[in-house]
């Protein structure tokens, strides 16, 4: 899915294939390298708002929220305490 995905944008803003967690290759329990894959996928695909750090799968949504982002306007971001929410959005 993420290689077709990728294949439908332009050169410029396609993202490389994430690479296999090399740490637990073949080793560790299964919850183990489901976590050292996420974390991969996490590192390389996904994208960060600068002002409240909320994270996106791709450029195009992080953009769409952009437009909302009450801390990106307003300065640096801040903790989860004053009401904003750092949970990622797929």
């Amino acid at each position: 899915k993420f290689e077709a995905e990728q294949a439908l944008l332009p050169a410029g803003q396609r993202k490389k294939l994430p690479t296999k967690p090399t740490a637990l290759s073949g080793s560790g329990t299964l919850e183990e390298r489901n976590a050292a894959a996420q974390q991969v996928y996490e590192d390389q695909v996904m994208v960060g708002c600068p002002g409240c750090g909320r994270t996106f799968s791709g450029q195009d949504r992080l953009d769409v929220h952009m437009r909302g982002c009450k801390e990106a306007k307003s300065g640096p971001a801040r903790s989860s305490a004053s009401g904003g929410s750092a949970a990622s959005s797929p």
